[in-house]
């Protein structure tokens, strides 16, 4: 650990080679991620062609460029029934984000008024606005060799509480890019969470309450080109309240994309059973076992069934056949014991080992052909000055989340399921303003 961190702060450089060092660390990989927060102090040069300023965000919303969506949202912390004078520790809160019209143009003064009110303002897919972004979320994906989408957060100076507790479905590297920020870190309610144990997003005014709001992980400051690594499922909330800073906060969180794409190993099991018992027609017994994988899998404890298979960045450290007799023992471990008797016996005679490998190679070329295309699709948005109009801007982020979602159908398909005739029809985004809290 040690000597990582050494290497990444050795002295500011670009992104490209800060993540090249983290990808081709066998001690990320291996020790890391997934595992425990890693913090590089001054790791980042930030400079102006790999970075954004408040000024940059300013200057966008007096463009005209911006425009509530899906994307773009304001998000305000609503406090638990607390004084609004008590500590964050001792009063849990949660956030609300508000419903706008969808197209209406956010201007600088809107932006000014209500970062001003405590609001934090974030934008979805943020390559498609800034180029800047677009090169740090294409040199991720490339280097990765994960889908890495990158949003950005502005919060003003002084604010108690930027966003409330909760945790995320990515693995995220946070980049301070101006002003500060303050992290506490919480121990994970449900290591490596699936969406049915994300905590802190799915039910507005409800909070999170760890018991004693003393306890946490770690507390750490971040500053203009540090960068913070935040595994899957930890629980954190950040506030601006730093001693002697006087300029907004502006940060980028890169999210590395593995659970929501379905490239852990609960998902892997899927595809396994799909290619075990669709061809036989074991419709009846698919559908006990994955109603017996979802129930293993929402159990906090079962944290390997939710863990990333050996894609990506992760390929070089597993060999397939390693992951394959892994994922064929949670299979054997964690779901045939679940079911009925007969359904177990008949089970044990269809589901192969070779069901668990084929599913495997299946995820490690979808993730493979997710960020060549990802990529190619970011790389694309570098070379100009950014979107002409806040139009543009929506139907470039909304693109992006299109490709993920026909990734998604298509992988499916190659593991037996059905899918939709026109898979187009089933990646439509939807018209609401409220992004999907994942991307948060």
């Amino acid at each position: 650990m040690d000597e990582l961190l050494a290497k990444l702060t050795l002295a500011s450089s670009r992104v490209a080679p800060f993540f090249e060092q983290l990808a081709g660390s066998a001690t990320f990989a291996w020790t890391v991620w997934e595992r425990e927060p890693l913090f590089a102090h001054d790791a980042l040069a930030m400079l102006p062609n790999e970075s954004l300023s408040w000024a940059d965000v300013q200057a966008t919303a007096a463009a005209g460029l911006l425009a509530h969506s899906s994307s773009n949202l304001f998000t305000t912390p609503v406090s638990g029934g607390c004084a609004s004078s008590d500590s964050g520790a001792g009063c849990p809160q949660t956030f609300s984000t508000e419903a706008t019209e969808h197209g209406a143009l956010i201007s600088e003064s809107e932006l000014m008024q209500r970062l001003a009110s405590g609001s934090t303002f974030s934008v979805g897919r943020a390559g498609a606005v800034w180029p800047a972004i677009a090169r740090i979320a294409a040199a991720a994906t490339r280097i990765f060799a994960l889908a890495a989408n990158v949003n950005i957060y502005v919060t003003r100076q002084s604010s108690r509480m930027a966003l409330p507790r909760h945790n995320d479905r990515q693995d995220t590297i946070i980049l301070q890019m101006e002003g500060c920020k303050v992290w506490t870190l919480h121990p994970a309610a449900a290591p490596l969470p699936t969406e049915a144990l994300i905590v802190g997003k799915r039910s507005p005014g409800r909070s999170i309450d760890l018991g004693n709001g003393s306890i946490h992980l770690s507390r750490i400051e971040l500053h203009r080109g540090d960068a913070l690594y935040v595994p899957r499922g930890v629980i954190h909330e950040t506030s601006t309240a730093c001693p002697s800073t006087a300029t907004s906060s502006v940060h980028a969180t890169l999210g590395l994309e593995t659970e929501v794409v379905s490239f852990t190993y609960n998902r892997a099991a899927v595809c396994a059973l799909g290619l075990a018992l669709i061809p036989s027609g074991h419709l009846g017994l698919l559908a006990s076992a994955q109603a017996m994988l979802t129930a293993a899998e929402r159990a906090a404890e079962n944290v390997p069934l939710r863990s990333t298979t050996p894609v990506g960045f992760l390929a070089a450290g597993m060999s397939l056949s390693a992951a394959s007799t892994r994922l064929h023992a949670l299979l054997h471990e964690l779901v045939l014991p679940r079911l009925a008797p007969a359904e177990e016996a008949q089970m044990r005679g269809l589901l192969q080992l070779r069901h668990s490998r084929k599913s495997l190679s299946i995820l490690r070329k979808a993730a493979k052909a997710l960020a060549r295309r990802y990529a190619e699709a970011l790389e694309r948005l570098t070379g100009g000055v950014g979107a002409h109009s806040a139009a543009e801007t929506d139907e470039a982020q909304l693109s992006m989340q299109r490709l993920v979602r026909a990734h998604s159908v298509q992988m499916l398909g190659k593991c037996g399921f059905a899918v939709p005739p026109s898979p187009q029809a089933a990646v439509n985004p939807p018209t609401s303003t409220r992004r999907d809290r994942d991307e948060l």
